[in-house]
């Protein structure tokens, strides 16, 4: 037996079910992505008549009704797509996480195991590594057929689009990293699946929420401002603004303070107002989702660390 099955072998019956996860993924998310493919050939319809530049009036609408059927039930069916997609690696994530410490120490099998290796550093980074790159492997297949499902929503080449950013893309590889560091050092400190499962899940959300915070925050310091008509289709939108006729610009409540109600009521423009909206734009995609998806992996690192600092710290029984 080779050093990496052996290394895997304690926890196959949770590997097993990550990859059974991971089909379960290709096939839901993998289906949807690949429906302008198959769909119109199941729908009985040539695949043509989807693109507005392959558009034949003469040829398609004779289908007109099975291609409006096929496109209401695609956008139904879709935004959940992409959340299973995203959902079922960090699911396994959790399963893995889990059956690394919790289990562990809740069986106790930890007090033969750590007194036969040569460090308990070394034990769990034994094991801890191929899981990690397991999870990381799976979220970015994840990633990657996300990308393909927002494609199929709405046709706009996804890197230069925030639509869904944060969850699709390299990012699901972050979260998968941080859901599995945050499980492993709570089930490090806590060494029970149940209360580990409860608390991993909690910490991961409020250590999701806040590296979004953060991300969000660099992001609004790089926004600009400029008028509607020149935000390209991909930009993420953050607010919508006013200036004035010296440039200066304002917020609706800032400019209801000046100017009084009569803002809500007629033409700003006016009252020597414009509107322009203040955002990000597209092309600063792939920056920011590598941005957001280091910031997710260093969370979930850090937490690692300090599971091996309580794992070299704990009594094997406790």
């Amino acid at each position: 037996m080779t050093r990496l099955p052996a290394v895997l072998r304690p926890n196959r019956f949770e590997i097993t079910g990550s990859l059974i996860i991971a089909a379960a993924m290709l096939v839901i998310g993998g289906g949807i992505a690949a429906s302008p493919v198959i769909g119109p050939w199941l729908a009985g319809f040539p695949a043509s008549c989807l693109g507005s530049e392959t558009f034949d009036p003469t040829t398609c609408d004779t289908f007109r009704f099975r291609i409006e059927t096929y496109q209401n039930v695609l956008s139904n069916v879709a935004p959940a797509a992409a959340g299973f997609t995203v959902a079922l690696p960090i699911i396994g994530a959790v399963v893995l996480g889990l059956a690394l410490l919790a289990r562990e120490l809740e069986q106790q099998t930890t007090m033969f195991a750590w007194s036969l290796a040569p460090s308990r550093s070394r034990w769990l980074l034994g094991r801890l590594l191929p899981e990690l790159a397991l999870v990381v492997a799976i979220c970015l297949v994840a990633g990657a057929i996300a990308d393909g499902i927002q494609v199929v929503r709405a046709p706009i080449d996804p890197w230069q689009s925030f639509e869904g950013f944060g969850m699709r893309g390299p990012a699901v590889a972050g979260i998968g990293v941080l859901t599995l560091g945050v499980t492993v050092f709570v089930g490090s400190l806590l060494g029970r699946q149940l209360p580990a499962l409860l608390a991993a899940l909690a910490l991961t959300l409020a250590a999701g929420l806040l590296v979004s915070a953060l991300s969000d925050g660099l992001l609004d310091r790089e926004s600009v401002v400029g008028p509607s008509d020149h935000v390209d289709a991909g930009a993420r939108q953050l607010a919508g603004l006013l200036q004035t006729r010296d440039g200066e610009i304002i917020g609706w409540e800032e400019a209801q303070n000046r100017y009084g109600s009569v803002i809500y009521e007629g033409d700003v423009a006016q009252l020597g107002l414009s509107e322009v909206v203040k955002y990000v734009p597209g092309v600063r995609y792939p920056f920011a989702v590598f941005r957001l998806t280091a910031l997710l992996a260093l969370v979930g690192a850090i937490a690692m660390a300090l599971a091996m600092a309580v794992v070299n710290r704990r009594r094997p029984w406790a």
